[in-house]
């Protein structure tokens, strides 16, 4: 199988980033319905000690993303729905996972900076291998063993629970889509 090229590989990155804010959200959602306090607007409204803290939490809940469909699917729900798979040089061992996802969940809390360096050592190298691949020995291929339906049904779910929180949580606080004036047929 061929190496997925990194705009697609940056693209599936986006997709799971999306999934797994999501589903960060959904837990906050949860966490809420069971009547404990969560810091949502505190977190909005840039309190520093509270958006280390979510970031923090974020950046665990990421390596659990990771690793949970990593062991599971050898990929996540972002890489199949952009046709991407892991493929693992030294097999698919726990260890070789945990380094992989966990290399790439500290690169990218890192942020731009990290990714950018990891980009660079791929075209340096002419290949698609980012830094995490380098250290887990493993690569991204252009196919997936599992269906397709699956990245798109978690993106599905993804938007689902993002709009149902930002009408719980966050329309009072940044826009309240509601307060757009459409035109209608009959006024």
């Amino acid at each position: 199988m061929n190496d997925a090229p990194l705009l697609r590989r940056f693209i599936a990155l986006v997709f799971d980033l999306f999934i797994a804010i999501s589903l960060f959200c959904g837990i906050i959602l949860l966490i809420q319905y069971l009547e404990f306090e969560f810091p949502v607007k505190e977190f909005i409204n840039g309190d520093r000690e509270v958006m280390l803290k979510v970031y923090l939490f974020f950046a665990g809940f990421y390596l659990l993303y990771e690793l949970f469909f990593s062991a599971l699917l050898s990929t996540t729900p972002g890489k199949i729905a952009v046709n991407a798979e892991d493929e693992y040089y030294r097999g698919h061992t726990f260890v070789n996972v945990f380094i992989r996802c966990l290399l790439k969940t500290i690169t990218i809390m890192l942020g731009p900076l990290m990714m950018a360096i990891s980009l660079v050592v791929a075209i340096a190298r002419k290949s698609s291998q980012v830094i995490h691949d380098l250290a887990a020995r493993t690569r991204v291929t252009e196919e997936t063993r599992n269906p397709r339906l699956i990245g798109l049904f978690f993106l599905i779910a993804a938007i689902a629970i993002f709009v149902y929180f930002y009408s719980k949580n966050l329309k009072d606080l940044i826009f309240d889509f509601s307060d757009i004036r459409i035109p209608a047929l009959y006024e």
